[in-house]
């Protein structure tokens, strides 16, 4: 696979969030806590209803059984041996916890589980292209945190949806439908996913009204590796796939950070590498580990990634670090990374999840300190294509003296994606979070703010190729920013 379409399948990956991310959110939100003694186990027993993000749960002697939940549907999600998790739930009174690195969950106990989670769906159920609308509209209304700021009408949104949809809508119309509502929402995180000729069908009925673009395209990944060999003039990153780092003219280092994510120091296949990618070659690796982990080799492996770098760089007097084509991953890398430039333990923000008409509990965020930190001025060049995790990690900066952001806003996707499996057995996500500073802004959809405004064009491929077809002016340009600060 060459640079080009390694990039873009990173680039597909983090918009969908993949199976890999799926699979850490869906199935494991509920896996990864603190190690304690606990109560015994039949306490656990019997079933729970998550405060906000549609969960249900019921627990017997041997299985926790985890559901997607509306207030319309119930379908089974996943199922986990009590054993491998027992250890990491904790009770307060009569709310169970859960956590995982940051994060915590909360759920409340109920007497039964409700009926729609006893009862089978039929094959013409399943199918119902009224009833797949209908659980993916009560899902939204039930979830998404951003109708008011996105300034909806989602009564009206509904009304005109759900007036299209009836029984004989096909398949590929009906994930038209779906992704124009999902459209609509403005949601940075929002991603549908359906077999892929149902998808080659509805593009086909769509050609004729999407706008045709011109130009070469450029892979994330591909064009990040052009700009550090422009920046580089001691390129001190080895083999590294993820992480380029080494020194500029003028004691400067450069640390370019490509994902939040593909960190884990892995025995992968060189064979399978030149055949099918490092991108696919990782993730079919990481399936041989628990959601724990995985993510537990993330970390491990950022961190170790940013202690020879860190070592390298040590001497310099100024730190660019360049997530401008990191589409983010896992919030946590993030907070490692950073890590490596705080001397001492401070909170860096707040999360909460929509909950009815309420919200959970917030979830206050902090950031380790490092025995050894780069003590040097730090910049983060950042762009709209700066996402997700890395629209935290941007965010989570702000904290940090002597830490500032050139380039243009990042993107504005700062909430967990909410991933959902629709009856039909499609895939959707959502933003169902807000995180704020210690200030209590929030910053989803507009990105968070730099020093240095540099005139990034917002569109993917006008960027990419600008930076491409002249990485030389970049990099002046971005000299002369670090000279006004």
């Amino acid at each position: 696979m060459n640079p080009a379409s390694l990039g873009e399948t990173y680039h597909y990956r983090m918009q969908k969030r993949g199976y890999f991310i799926v699979s850490l959110f869906i199935s494991s939100i509920f896996w990864l806590g603190c190690e304690s003694d606990g109560p015994p186990e039949k306490d656990f027993q019997g079933s729970w209803r998550s405060v906000g993000y549609g969960k249900m749960l019921h627990i017997d002697s041997l299985t926790a059984h985890w559901y997607d939940h509306t207030k319309i549907s119930c379908m089974p999600a996943s199922t986990e041996n009590l054993s491998g998790i027992i250890g990491r739930m904790n009770l307060r009174d009569d709310t169970l916890v859960l956590e995982e690195g940051f994060d915590r969950y909360y759920f409340i106990r109920v007497p039964e589980l409700p009926e729609p989670c006893q009862t089978e769906l039929t094959a013409a159920q399943q199918m119902s292209p009224v009833y797949n609308f209908e659980v993916f509209a009560q899902t939204i209304s039930e979830n998404f945190a951003y109708f008011e700021r996105n300034k909806l009408n989602w009564e009206g949104l509904y009304t005109h949806f759900a007036d299209k949809v009836n029984e004989s809508v096909t398949q590929p119309e009906l994930y038209l439908f779906l992704r124009a509502m999902l459209d609509s929402l403005q949601d940075n995180h929002g991603y549908l996913e359906a077999p892929g000729i149902v998808e080659e069908i509805a593009a086909e009925i769509s050609a004729p009204l999407e706008s045709e673009t011109s130009g070469r395209t450029y892979g994330d990944f591909e064009v990040a590796a052009i700009v550090a060999n422009q920046y580089l003039e001691n390129d001190m990153s080895g083999d590294s796939r993820v992480v380029r780092w080494g020194t500029l003219a003028g004691q400067i280092g450069y640390i370019q950070v490509n994902a939040m994510m593909l960190h884990a120091n892995l025995e992968l296949s060189d064979s399978l590498i030149r055949e099918q990618g490092y991108v696919q070659t990782y993730f079919e690796a990481m399936e041989a580990f628990s959601p724990g982990e995985q993510w537990a080799l993330e970390v491990a492996g950022i961190s170790k990634t940013m202690q020879e770098a860190i070592s390298d760089l040590k001497n310099t007097r100024l730190l660019l670090l360049d997530l401008r084509f990191n589409g983010g991953g896992n919030d946590d890398v993030g907070l490692e990374i950073l890590r490596w430039f705080n001397q001492e333990k401070r909170q860096v923000a707040w999360k909460k999840a929509v909950a009815g008409d309420s919200f959970s509990p917030k979830v206050p965020i902090f950031l380790e300190s490092c025995d050894a930190p780069y003590l040097g001025t730090v910049v983060l060049l950042t762009s709209k294509q700066s996402a997700s995790a890395t629209d935290f990690t941007a965010m989570a900066s702000m904290e940090l003296l002597g830490v500032y952001r050139i380039g243009a806003p990042t993107e504005g996707a700062l909430s967990d994606a909410l991933n959902k499996t629709l009856p039909n057995g499609w895939y959707f996500s959502l933003s169902n979070e807000i995180y704020t500073d210690m200030q209590g802004n929030c910053y989803e959809s507009v990105g968070i703010p730099v020093h240095i405004d540099l005139g990034y064009p917002s569109d993917r491929q006008t960027f990419f190729r600008q930076l491409a077809t002249a990485a030389d002016q970049d990099l002046k340009m971005v000299l002369q920013a670090l000279e006004s600060l």
